[in-house]
């Protein structure tokens, strides 16, 4: 099981759910926020690093009659801190996400129409490290780069409720059944290259299985219109994983966005 898998998933996915959704609304935009970050990575350091960054993503909403489709692409960058304070990291992290889900129930709340949605979505999501030494001001080292990249298939639903077509308020939830992780190999200078005098990180690694690597994702979103075609989003997201390859590495994420989305 390797990349060609994962790339013959995401096909499969987008014919899916194309040829069982109906194109009803669409929604395009982009958000930005602030991102509060944790990571404990036993590879780099057994300090905890944490910081609040800047969190850009954009997205893209199809409603149909029968299903929901999402795009994302998100960036997230934080200078992080730990408690000695001549130790610092340089931590970008991105990700890329596709999904479908597929209407399997309506219920009333509160004399409130929900419907629940159920389906997948393939993933990438990067997180990289450089570790850095502060020694004598103003003398700073690099220490060591680490990362945690994962490509995974995963269970996605979705809870929704509609107050008019434009203005709606869901919960999404994602979590990897299927995943393949590359990380960095135990040695510190297991892959580093001396000639670039660099260490060298791949997108692919080893399959694993649910729970092997765990993480959960949920997303609140509310929308509702503001001008003309165009929509406000508010959202949260919690991001939680866990991977002991080949040692723990720890991370959570809160993420709080406000972005503009156009109708059409």
């Amino acid at each position: 099981m390797n990349k060609y898998f994962f790339i013959s998933a995401l096909i499969s996915i987008t014919i899916c759910g194309y040829s069982l959704a109906q194109e009803e609304h669409n929604h395009l935009g982009g958000s930005f926020g602030g991102s509060d970050f944790h990571i404990k990575d036993d590879h780099a350091s057994p300090l905890i690093f944490s910081s609040i960054g800047i969190a850009p993503t954009l997205q893209y909403i199809h409603k149909g009659d029968e299903g929901r489709h999402y795009a994302e692409i998100s960036y997230y960058y934080d200078y992080l801190w730990t408690s000695s304070d001549n130790f610092h990291n340089d931590n970008h992290r991105g990700r890329i996400r596709y999904s479908y889900l597929h209407s399997i129930s309506e219920f009333k709340v509160i004399n409130k129409d929900f419907e629940l949605f159920l389906g997948g979505s393939i993933a990438s999501f990067l997180c990289h490290s450089d570790y850095y030494h502060s020694w004598i001001p103003p003398s700073v080292s690099r220490t060591i780069e680490s990362w945690y990249w994962s490509n995974s298939l995963d269970l996605s639903a979705q809870l929704e409720y509609n107050a008019t077509p434009r203005e709606y308020f869901s919960i999404q939830f994602f979590i990897p059944i299927v995943s393949n992780i590359s990380r960095p190999k135990y040695s510190s200078s297991g892959d580093y290259n001396y000639v670039d005098n660099d260490w060298k990180f791949k997108m692919f690694g080893e399959t694993k299985f649910f729970p092997e690597n765990f993480s959960m994702d949920f997303l609140f979103t509310y929308q509702r219109p503001v001008i003309w075609k165009f929509n406000l989003q508010l959202s949260y997201e919690f991001y939680y994983s866990f991977y002991n390859e080949p040692q723990n590495v720890n991370m959570y994420i809160n993420n709080l966005r406000a972005g503009l989305f156009f109708c059409f």
